[in-house]
Order: C-alpha cells, then structure tokens, then sequence
C-alpha cells in the first residue's frame, strides 16, 4: 500500500518528486500520511510556504506547489478576467476597461497571460500602475507565448508570474485547462468577457461555480461568435457586467450603494441533458478538470457505470462542448 502513496505523491509532484518525496516521508513517517497531510499539517512541517495565498487553499484540489516570479498581492479582493483568444475589438476594449477600472481601485487582476482578452486585460492594469498576476499554462523557463515576453517583464515589476508547472516543464495544451482553477482560486469574482460556444474561459466559468466563486459575465452582440457563450451564462443567471461598477462594488464589499438586483439563480450547467444524467455529468466533469487527458478505459474504472451510459454521457458532452477527445482518444474538459 505505501509504495501506491509513494507513486500517488511522485504523480502529484511532477518534475520535483525526486526532491520532496523524501522530504514528505521523512516528515510524516509514510507515504500514506503524507498523502493525506492537511494543509496546515503541510505548513507546520515547513512544506508548505505560510505566504501560501488563503483564497488558493479554499480550492477543492489546490496545487501542491506554486512557482512564482514577481510577488504575489496580499489582496484577497481580486478579479479574474477571462475570455476568448481570438477577441474582437468590442472585446478588447471592454477588457481593458474593466482592467484599468480595477487597476485604480486598487484591486488586482488575474488573468492567464494568452493572447486576447487576458492580454488586454493585464496590458491596461500595468499601464495603469495596477497589480495584474498572469497564471501560465508552463514553467517559468518556457514562457508562452513568446510575443507576450515584454509584458510578463512588465507584469513583474508589481506582480507575478505564477504557475503549478516546473520550471522547464513546455506549456501543453491540457495544462492550460488544469491552470483555469488557480486563475479562478487566486480570485474572488471572475468576469468572463467574451467566449464563443465552445471556449476555454466557459470552462474557468465552471469552475467558478463549482469553487463558489461570483461569476460575471459581459452581455454582447446577437450576431457575435465571441459573445455566444458570455449570453448564454447571462441567460443561466450569471451577474449582468454592464459597467465596471458593480463588479468593483462586489469585490469592495459595497453592494449596498447599487441598485437592488435579484441574486442569480443557480445555473444550470447541463440545460441539454435529462434531470437524471446531470449529477454524474457533474461528477464527471469534475473529475475531468482535475484530472485531464482520461482515456474512456480510465474513465471506467473510476465510475462503477454501465459502459454503455459512460459512453453516451461522453458523447453528450462532447457535442455539448463541455468535454472534447483529443486525437489520442483522451478526454479533457473544456
């Protein structure tokens, strides 16, 4: 049994488990019991850093470790925004709108550091003078992309770089996926600014949700591509982001100077599936976003389901956009 928490704690630790897998051992005895350490076991021992951020911890899987260059803010009112890579001006602009909105109300932004409406987002806040933190999708000695280089330096100089990923690990596809939560984790509200029906910031949009976190999102243009998906969590009950005011307010703790808007309802993540098949959808979702790149073989070990309702619910998602199949027949939420 241990030597499964030994490959367990390698498999979490990445690149660094030669290093620290010994550590965690010789700090708790067995592989097991470090393992299952709680966080504040991790940081009594000296594991886990004491500046670890608060709001990161409340995540359901926070990342084990944090590789950091710059310095992260003390805030815990911070924004994510989010949206398409191929953004439209409409898009751009609003971006930075609400970027530089933030930026002079002292409230930091994060973002993903991708081309588009990330990169307009931390682009507006840093020549504001605000804190913008870009969470990446790879290591530290593999930026990407490349024509962002200049603004990551600039991002530096009053906040962070931060990833998950090991230093040289090359930034990968699914990891960009995995990387939505600590965007998501790091902040208190995340405003999706545009997304197409199938977008990667509908997926930060989910997690959001799932690790109860306020969730805003941009109305846009009928007839746009990019604004399919921020309409649709509109029309779910996502909060209207008309104008930056009411989002600073919220992330300020000062609703009480706005209108009186109805609280959102609950949205419903699966509006094309039977009332029966939404919970394991839920769960399987879940699993995904946390561990992307399952095969169907690995997917049905993990849930004791029918094969035949495993693949059918695969294939609703699938064409519902919220999961796709790589072409190495890998699952990966989306």
């Amino acid at each position: 049994m241990e030597e499964i928490y030994c490959a367990a704690l390698a498999d979490l630790l990445g690149h660094g488990a030669a290093r620290w897998v010994p550590r965690f051992h010789e700090a708790f005895g067995s592989y097991q019991g470090a393992y299952e350490a709680s966080r504040a076991e991790l940081t009594a021992r000296g594991l886990l850093s004491a500046g670890y951020p608060g709001l990161l911890q409340q995540l359901s899987l926070p990342p084990a470790i944090l590789y950091v260059k710059g310095r992260l803010p003390d805030s815990e009112q911070g924004l994510a925004i989010v949206g398409s890579r191929k953004a439209t001006d409409y898009g751009l602009g609003t971006a930075a709108s609400f970027g530089r909105a933030a930026a002079l109300a002292g409230i930091p932004v994060f973002s993903g550091g991708a081309y588009g409406i990330d990169g307009a987002a931390h682009r507006a806040v840093v020549e504001a003078g605000g804190i913008t933190v870009a969470v990446l999708g790879g290591g530290l000695e593999k930026l990407y992309p490349s024509r962002h280089l200049r603004l990551f330096d600039r991002i530096c100089e009053k906040g962070a770089l931060v990833t998950e990923f090991a230093p040289w690990e090359p930034p990968l596809a699914p990891q960009f996926l995995q990387r939505n939560r600590i965007i998501v984790g790091l902040s208190k509200g995340v405003l999706v600014v545009e997304a197409g029906a199938r977008s990667g910031a509908l997926n930060t949009a989910h997690i959001a949700l799932d690790e109860n976190r306020e969730l805003f999102a941009v109305p846009g243009p009928i007839t746009a591509a990019t604004s399919q998906g921020t309409n649709g969590l509109l029309k779910q009950g996502a909060r209207l982001a008309d104008t930056p005011d009411e989002v600073l307010a919220f992330l300020q703790d000062r609703e009480e100077g706005l209108p009186k808007r109805a609280r959102p309802r609950q949205l419903d993540l699966f509006p094309e599936l039977k009332p029966e098949e939404k919970p394991r959808a839920r769960e399987l979702i879940a699993w995904l976003q946390k561990q992307p790149g399952q095969t169907l073989d690995s997917l049905a070990d993990a849930f004791p389901w029918p094969l035949d309702q495993l693949s059918m619910l695969l294939m609703e998602l699938e064409l519902a956009g919220r999961i796709q199949r790589t072409s190495r027949n890998r699952y990966i939420a989306v």
